[in-house]
């Protein structure tokens, strides 16, 4: 019984860190639609954040204009993938 209350606890702080990992990624992607670095309505950013692979990359950039690079790329991507034009 104690090892399964331990695999639930661990469970739930993974859970949680994914929540806030998931949490730190949206308002990064707010920061750059508010900055113009990317022009993605609010209705597309969980569909661009799945898209870009944000979630599995974030923590593999050592600046923050990596992740700006990665981001922009990422999103010239997903316009090709939605056929959105400019």
């Amino acid at each position: 019984q104690f090892r399964r209350e331990g695999e639930a606890i661990r469970r739930i702080s993974e859970l949680r860190a994914e929540d806030q990992k998931q949490a730190v990624i949206e308002e990064l992607v707010t920061k750059y639609m508010l900055a113009h670095i990317i022009d993605l309505d609010e209705k597309d950013m969980d569909d661009f954040i799945a898209f870009s692979g944000l979630t599995n990359t974030f923590n593999l950039f050592d600046t923050e204009y990596e992740l700006v690079v990665y981001v922009k790329n990422r999103y010239v991507d997903y316009k090709k993938y939605r056929g959105i034009e400019d």
